[in-house]
């Protein structure tokens, strides 16, 4: 959690350190498991809006032959 610490420093809380501490010093597994839950849940929208707009076979240069 380091990257986190020096990335955010002391004035921004990042998501995954609020997640490592729920986990291990609170021991607040539920509140740990939503945040994931959360953080998962984002990623999957981000990366399917991402791919809504990139052309993947335009962007590595190939094409899918189908059949």
């Amino acid at each position: 959690m380091v990257e986190a610490q020096v990335l955010g420093g002391n004035v921004i809380t990042m998501f995954a350190d609020d997640i490592h501490h729920a986990f291990s010093y609170q021991q607040n597994w539920p509140l740990g498991s939503a945040l994931a839950c959360i953080l998962l849940g984002i990623t999957v929208v981000l990366i399917f809006l991402v791919m809504r707009w990139v052309d993947l076979d335009k962007l590595l240069g190939t094409r899918a032959k189908l059949g």
